[in-house]
């Protein structure tokens, strides 16, 4: 769950919006039936119908997976990764999520070719090489396994030095304060920890439990405050349990990571328009339209506001 109710309720045509119901309902089949139909693969324009839907039936594949894998079905969930990775091939994620789900239901072929796959769109994907080298190893080819666990383990250095030489300076300075979050970074990040956080975030949000959705969310922050992401999520689980201010604060936090990210600005626009700040609303709806000028939501919310249909005291609907 990406972005506020409120804007979810703009976007798209009657197919579009009907998937979106049912995927934050965990409905994924009715979901993928309603989304197929507005689903055009020729690379769609960003903010289109078909664009939003392409988002969502992928979404829509990996939740599914996710909900498999959560049942010990790892070759059901291999299939949804693959109908995921076919609409988004250059998503090394999915690719990687394909290949761990073929290993753990027997398919080690099958790993090898996605974590391949992963691994020559992003070559600097440690738990995809970490993963493709150990199945290289389990299929024999025991060359190529010696290949992959030389590159797992100079890219295993590579994380750790910048951070360490970083604090390591910082320390050199007497500067306390960064130089901890550094030598966090060089030895004390725990992405598994952080993943589990996130997840259990992810699937409160779906549930709509948002003050435990907003908890899971902020203990990943805590072990990892660097990801835009995480913050986008944490700013839709505080401004549905009717924290505005703080929904506000992490929006900023997450473009502050990430200037170019379109969802925080159009949910930021749409907290700043309901507490009358609606100048710098309509800045960050001119932005998301920069970039996609078929968003229905930022164009409905920009001509809102400059209809008069918003108050600019208020920021609310006369």
């Amino acid at each position: 769950m990406h972005i506020i109710r409120e804007i979810r309720l703009l976007l798209g045509n009657y197919h579009v919006k009907s998937g979106i119901y049912h995927y934050y309902r965990g409905e994924y089949k009715q979901a993928e039936e309603f989304l197929s139909r507005a689903l055009d693969t020729r690379d769609p324009r960003p903010g289109s119908d078909a664009a939003i839907a392409l988002h969502y039936l992928t979404q829509t594949y990996l939740s599914s997976g996710e909900r498999f894998e959560s049942s010990g079905d790892w070759a059901r969930a291999a299939e949804d990764y693959s109908r995921a990775a076919a609409l988004r091939p250059s998503f090394p994620d999915v690719h990687f999520r394909l290949g761990r789900a073929r290993k753990r239901a027997g398919n080690i072929a099958g790993a090898v070719t996605a974590l391949a796959r992963a691994v020559a769109i992003h070559p600097n994907y440690l738990d995809a090489r970490r993963a493709l080298a150990f199945d290289l190893l389990h299929s024999g080819r025991l060359e190529e396994a010696r290949g992959e666990f030389q590159q797992v383990f100079a890219l295993s250095v590579a994380r750790l030095e910048g951070p360490y030489r970083e604090g390591d300076r910082h320390l050199s300075e007497g500067n306390i304060p960064d130089a901890e979050e550094f030598m966090k970074d060089a030895f004390a990040r725990d992405p598994e920890r952080f993943d589990t956080h996130f997840k259990r975030g992810i699937a409160r949000l779906k549930a709509e439990d948002w003050e435990n959705a907003a908890a899971e969310l902020q203990d990943a922050i805590a072990l990892n405050p660097k990801l835009a992401d995480t913050y986008n999520y944490l700013g839709v689980a505080l401004a549905e349990s009717g924290d505005g201010p703080g929904s506000i604060k992490a929006f900023r936090q997450s473009l502050a990571i990430n200037p170019a990210y379109v969802t925080a600005h159009l949910n930021l626009a749409f907290l700043l328009a309901r507490v009358g700040e609606i100048k710098e609303a309509e800045s960050h709806l001119g932005v998301v339209l920069a970039r996609e000028p078929e968003n229905s939501a930022a164009a409905f919310k920009l001509e809102e506001i400059r209809s008069g249909r918003v108050d600019p005291r208020r920021g609310v609907r006369r």
